[in-house]
């Protein structure tokens, strides 16, 4: 994990593929747990919430080199071709 300070509050993290499932799993179990919490802050659960769509988004939007979308299954055809 490499961690660099790009901004005043700005930072720019390289992690493995491994080290990044880790992290988003971590997010949806919080999300989970503070969600049925009801003295949870709700803006904390928000901001978790907003972190994992941010996450879900930025995901979709990369491919691999034969133009599948990450997080299909290795044997999908993918979209394009169903």
């Amino acid at each position: 994990m490499k961690l660099e300070r790009t901004g005043h509050d700005a930072f720019a993290l390289r992690v493995s593929a491994v080290e990044l499932s880790s992290l988003i799993a971590a997010v949806r179990l919080a999300v989970d747990v503070l969600g049925g919490d009801e003295q949870a802050p709700p803006e904390a659960v928000a901001r978790l919430r907003a972190l994992l769509g941010d996450y879900e988004r930025a995901a979709a939007r990369l491919r691999r080199p034969d133009g599948r979308p990450w997080g299909l299954p290795e044997d999908s055809p993918g979209p394009a071709s169903a």
